[in-house]
């Protein structure tokens, strides 16, 4: 109770004239874990902005899909424990209600190096509140395995989910690139599964998807 966990990515990389840059905020709020892990105070000022729309859904019956590589996955370790809480606590009459299906999709480079909440994601798995939990390693092999990848290994059921079942699908992380292979891919998945759409009228739908809050993204560069 009275927590707020959060992940971050250590910015710190060397230009190609040899300088090491360390990224500002990422570095003082490593330096602050390290202190607090030693046993010392510290304080992080938080500034609290409200999300209008991306939250998880107040509809247990809709499935949801999130898509959250790297650090992008942390809200929805939010959203699935907050989805466990709805279940555990709905009404009885609600009690027979079907709930529908949650979809994770993750990936980081090595899971020995970058996994993260790999324990709270399996321990809700494995009790029913995450129903599919699909990770990809992208430096685990010789060819490079991304979340689009594991999207389209299900891309049928994804279709049926979003354009059958109105699921909600949300997308949190990198924009420079993730973003965009993640859309394209749902375009794709949507045109060649969904009704037999073309792509212009997948994209269309998408668009759509956007404005009625069932397709939210929360993502940077």
């Amino acid at each position: 109770a009275n927590e707020i966990h959060f992940a971050f990515s250590v910015v710190k990389y060397e230009t190609p004239a040899g300088k090491i840059r360390q990224g500002v905020a990422t570095t003082w709020l490593s330096t602050l874990a390290d202190r607090v892990i030693a046993g010392a105070d510290a304080k992080v000022p938080i500034f609290m902005r409200p999300s209008k729309d991306f939250q998880h859904p107040g509809d247990l019956a809709k499935p949801i899909v999130m898509i959250g590589p790297g650090t992008g996955v942390s809200p929805f370790r939010g959203f699935a424990h907050f989805r466990g809480h709805l279940i555990e606590t709905r009404e009885e009459s609600q009690a027979l209600q079907e709930v529908g299906e949650s979809w994770l999709f993750y990936g980081c480079r090595d899971r020995t190096k970058d996994f993260l909440y790999e324990s709270d994601f399996t321990a809700l798995r494995e009790a029913k509140v995450l129903h599919h939990y699909q990770v990809a390693f992208s430096r685990e092999q010789a060819a490079k395995v991304y979340v689009q990848d594991r999207m389209q290994e299900h891309a049928a059921k994804l279709a049926e989910l979003i354009v059958d079942k109105g699921a909600y699908v949300f997308v949190c992380g990198d924009g420079k690139h993730m973003a965009k292979d993640v859309q394209t891919k749902l375009r794709e998945i949507v045109a060649r599964h969904g009704a037999g759409m073309q792509p212009e009228a997948a994209e269309d739908y998408l668009q759509g998807m956007q404005k009625n809050g069932r397709y939210v993204r929360d993502i940077w560069s």
